[in-house]
């Protein structure tokens, strides 16, 4: 008797595996917070700032953070602005790391994007900025105790290589912040189509996909690989279930007991030693994948009259031989707990198996469609 089920999702979760397809995460620099600076700070007091003067100010960075865009909060004086990153060395601004393009300046955050740039230490790194007229260009902080570090440079030439003509004064903070992006790359093994983002995949492609929160991008490469798809469909003849899928590793699990692996049922046929429900794990060396969970009642435990095609197995306990009584001629085999075949004979009505050659332990005998267990002493 076999019934077939929905998988119990409960079997994939104890094993700690995905029906469909492995996913697998790689290259996630996620480190600290998403931003550095005075992204939350909200400075009131005016700034008189002259131009052509390059001016840096410290702030605390994380190794592994990926620099994509450099930010201030602007007071709209429609003065052009460029903004700059920096790398630290003993208290000053020193290598240049990136920087944005040239700007106006607006009313409120702007957020001005670089080439991306990974950072690779966590300490001190600079963000400078120059502007191209006097005026009060950018939230201050008057009452901060910062050393602020500048330089006099064209503003429209770009911005310098290095920080090295830097002068210094004590005081002063002001709306300045880097925001970080976050890159990961995932592999999915799929054996057959592959649904991702309500599409469906039935050959290898790569997504770009990306999400915001709260101001910290992460950007993600799925890297989707289509390999055969598995024959999933198990047979039955009598109480042995076979997966019909061949060339691949099989473990067969107890459904009933939340997908746990049978003790030596890795053939590819099984034959329970109870009524239960069972399903296959199939293992390709691309995937892992299971059948449906199959309900399977054995026909019968010991001495058995028969319902179809046994009339009588004994001794139950058996030493050496086994006597088989049959209503006719028939094929019989013998069987490992595994559902591997041991025995195959043709057999009369009455038909004695020489169990000489087996080690203690149960064994099932099988005719035609019938399957009865019995124990080898």
């Amino acid at each position: 008797m076999k019934k077939v089920y929905k998988r119990f999702q409960y079997v994939f979760l104890a094993l700690g595996v995905v029906a469909s397809a492995f996913v697998a995460h790689a290259q996630d620099n996620r480190g600290g917070s998403c931003w550095f600076g005075n992204y939350e700070a909200n400075f009131t007091d005016a700034s008189n700032i002259s131009p052509n003067y390059l001016f840096a100010l410290p702030y605390e960075g994380y190794s592994g953070m990926t620099i994509t865009h450099l930010c201030m909060t602007g007071n709209n004086t429609n003065s052009g602005v460029q903004l700059a990153l920096y790398a630290d060395n003993n208290g000053a601004p020193s290598t240049l790391l990136g920087y944005t393009a040239l700007h106006n300046v607006a009313q409120g955050p702007m957020v001005l994007p670089i080439s991306p740039v990974q950072l690779s230490y966590t300490g001190t790194y600079w963000i400078a900025m120059i502007f191209g007229s006097q005026g009060n260009h950018v939230s201050i902080n008057q009452a901060a105790v910062n050393t602020v570090c500048y330089m006099t440079y064209t503003y429209g030439n770009g911005v310098p290589p290095t920080f090295n003509t830097a002068l210094n004064y004590a005081g002063q903070d002001f709306n300045l912040w880097a925001a970080a992006a976050y890159y990961v790359e995932e592999d999915v093994n799929s054996c057959g189509p592959y649904v991702f983002n309500t599409q469906t995949y039935t050959s290898n492609a790569t997504v770009e996909t990306s999400y915001n929160d709260g101001g910290c991008y992460t950007f993600i490469t799925t890297n989707i690989n289509i390999f055969p798809e598995l024959d999933l469909s198990v047979s039955q003849s009598g109480s042995t279930l076979t997966a019909n899928q061949t060339g691949v590793a099989y473990q067969w699990v107890d459904c009933n007991l939340k997908g746990l692996p049978i003790d030596g049922a890795t053939g590819q046929s099984f034959t329970p030693s109870e009524s239960g429900l069972y399903a296959v794990q199939i293992t390709s060396p691309d995937c892992v994948e299971y059948s449906e969970c199959i309900e399977l009642t054995v026909s019968g435990v010991g001495t058995e009259s028969n319902q179809e095609q046994f009339v009588n197995l004994y001794p139950n306990p058996a030493n050496n031989l086994l006597n088989v009584e049959l209503k006719d001629f028939a094929k019989i085999q013998i069987l490992s707990v595994s559902g591997q075949v041991i025995l195959d004979l043709d057999a009369a009505q009455t038909h004695q198996v020489d169990l000489s050659s087996l080690s203690q332990g149960v064994y099932f005998v099988r005719a035609n469609n019938e399957t009865l267990r019995f124990v080898k002493q």
